[in-house]
């Protein structure tokens, strides 16, 4: 037993879309804005979500001089990431702790597997990093540091696997 009051609950219910919706958007990085706007208005949880990824690439890394409070300033943050880089800004904010990635098997920038990483902020500059996932797609972005360097840091999974889809071009 505890000695906390209960929570309202309807003010931490999720709300049902009467219809799932569908965004599509041209830039992948654009994506974070309707995922902001389903946490805003309850549709979503604020964290814990599993993000399933269909692309040819995994978009995994992150701005390299980008600030770790950033992902808390929403305009700053939409003008700061690319294509290839706002998945990891939504796992340092805490929403995403889970990524699947679904690849066409000709994409091989990270092999199949599931690996668990963490992603912190940087001690000296404040900037995203991973710490210690030595994967050569995410060394490579030069965002990699070890935990010594990181004050704050949380766990998440990332899985990768091929899958022959249908009508998905060779490059």
């Amino acid at each position: 037993m505890h000695d906390f009051p209960d929570k309202k609950r309807a003010k931490f219910e999720l709300r049902k879309y009467a219809k799932v919706p569908i965004w599509i958007c041209e830039n992948h990085d654009e994506v974070l804005y309707y995922i902001h706007r389903a946490i805003g208005s309850r549709h979503i949880a604020f964290e814990g979500i599993t993000l399933l990824h269909f692309d040819s690439h995994p978009d995994l890394t992150v701005p390299v001089k980008m600030k770790a409070n950033t992902v808390f300033e929403q305009q700053t943050l939409y003008e700061e990431i690319s294509i290839a880089d706002w998945i990891l800004p939504a796992v340092y904010a805490g929403h995403v702790d889970r990524v699947i990635w679904v690849k066409p098997p000709w994409s091989d920038q990270i092999k199949d597997g599931v690996f668990n990483f963490k992603v912190g902020k940087h001690k000296e500059n404040g900037f995203v990093r991973y710490i210690q996932l030595y994967i050569h797609y995410i060394v490579s972005a030069n965002i990699v540091v070890v935990i010594n360097m990181i004050t704050v840091h949380k766990n998440h999974e990332y899985t990768s696997f091929s899958h022959p889809l249908q009508g998905c071009g060779q490059q």
